[in-house]
Parts: C-alpha cells; sequence; structure tokens
C-alpha cells in the first residue's frame, strides 16, 4: 500500500517538529513529566453514549516548554483511558493551561501554579452526538506550586464540557491518588480519540498528527514521555525524578 502523500505545509510540519526534538534531545513538547494513577468517574458516560464510565487510568502532568522552577509555563494535563474504545484500543484525553472564557479557551496561557485559578482546556473543540464540545478541567487544591505535585496527593480535577455558546456543564472527576515511576506511555488525542468525540477541524487535527509524528522522529529512542508520540509505537519514559 502506497503512503498518503503529504501537502507541503504538512511536510514542513513533520520537519520543524522532528528537527526542535532533535536539538531538545527529547520530545518536542512536553519533554518531561510525572505520571499518576488515577480514578476517573463520569456519571453520564460518553455524549450521546449514555452509561457511568468508573476507570482507573494514567495521567500525565507536564510542563508544555519544560522551564524549570517557578518560570511560567504552558501546564499539560494528559489522560489516558484503557480500551474505552473496544480491548486494546484506549482514549488519550491531552488539556493545555488556557482561558477560561468562550475565545481564550483555545488559547494556551502560561501558569506558575498548578491549581489556583488555573483552567485547563482541550483548546481542539470535538464533534460529539449532543454538537461542538470543549473538554475543560478545573483542579480542587488551593495551590499546588513548582515542585510539590506528588506532595499534594490525593487531588480532584473536576472535568467539564462546554458548548459553542462558552457554558459549560460537569462531566465528571479524575481523582488522581499516586505516582507511578517509569510508566512506559505516550498520548496522542488524534490517533487515539473516542468515537463519541472526534477532534476538530479536520484539517488542524492533521497538522497535529504531523506534529507528533515528527516529534517521534527527532526524539532519541527511549526519550519520548509526553504529548509528542502515539500510544502505538516504542518505548517512552515518563520523565520520573522531574520536579515540575
Amino acid at each position: 500500500m502506497r503512503t498518503p502523500r503529504m501537502e507541503p505545509g504538512q511536510g514542513l510540519v513533520v520537519a520543524f517538529f522532528k528537527g526542535l526534538a532533535r536539538l531538545r534531545h527529547a520530545s518536542a513538547v512536553h519533554p518531561a513529566g510525572l505520571v499518576f494513577a488515577a480514578e476517573l468517574t463520569l456519571p453520564d458516560g460518553w455524549p450521546g453514549q449514555p452509561g457511568a464510565v468508573v476507570e482507573t487510568v494514567t495521567v500525565r502532568m507536564s510542563k508544555g516548554v519544560g522551564l524549570p522552577g517557578g518560570w511560567p509555563d504552558v501546564l499539560g494535563l494528559a489522560v489516558r483511558i484503557p480500551d474505552a474504545s473496544g480491548p486494546g484500543k484506549p482514549v488519550d484525553l491531552l488539556l493545555s493551561t488556557a482561558g477560561s472564557g468562550r475565545l481564550t479557551r483555545c488559547l494556551p496561557l502560561p501558569r506558575r501554579d498548578w491549581s489556583r485559578r488555573a483552567s485547563y482546556s482541550s483548546i481542539m473543540p470535538f464533534r460529539t452526538a449532543e454538537g461542538l464540545r470543549w473538554i475543560t478541567a478545573i483542579a480542587h487544591p488551593e495551590s499546588i506550586p513548582p515542585g510539590q505535585l506528588a506532595e499534594a496527593l490525593p487531588f480532584a480535577v473536576d472535568l467539564l464540557l462546554a458548548g459553542s455558546r462558552g457554558r459549560r456543564q460537569a462531566w465528571g472527576r479524575l481523582v488522581i491518588t499516586e505516582r507511578l515511576p517509569h510508566r512506559k506511555i505516550r498520548f496522542d488525542p488524534i490517533l487515539n480519540a473516542h468515537s463519541a468525540m472526534v477532534p476538530v477541524p479536520r484539517a488542524l487535527s492533521s497538522l497535529r498528527k504531523r506534529a507528533y509524528a515528527g516529534s517521534r522522529q527527532g526524539a532519541p529512542s527511549g526519550l519520548l514521555g509526553g504529548y509528542g508520540g502515539s500510544g502505538h509505537e516504542g518505548p517512552a519514559i515518563s520523565g520520573d525524578g522531574e520536579q515540575l
């Protein structure tokens, strides 16, 4: 089978993220993070697919650029839900700190603190049976300063769905309970999307897919850990030992 031909712009995206990963000797974005076990509860299930979901999931919290200490950075929250699309088919949800408004939820924003007044967003919307929806999240602790994520355990994160008009409604909750050392995991919200929540627009999803591919190609083997890789390929490390 012939490999689909990429548009020139898509090839540039692959090359850019491949070069950035090689320069960093790590994933192009979210190069280091901490991995945790968590309990996910979705009382009403996935949009258009009713039925309560209660799962043990894997969560990764990371910094987008990887700046040290208390420097502001785009903070990431990634969730791996095993078998959510069928046996052996996980679903990945990726959220980044962003604004909480109708427009600013699409804009990644740097934060110093992991929870205080921080809003996490999927940035991209999803097409669901109920219309376009954005995933947003709010962590419950008053404050989790840099370097104290593990010390804050356990803590809860509320998950919400927002429509095109910006109104948010409760969707579910994560309770993050335990740090996991050296967990081999990569996240990809495009390849590992739920059938009830399809990332849109298609063009942006395609570019995002190419960015992940470039990051995978450029990072040294065994050093990918975060938003730059797919759940279907090769080993990765969690960045265990990093103080985020």
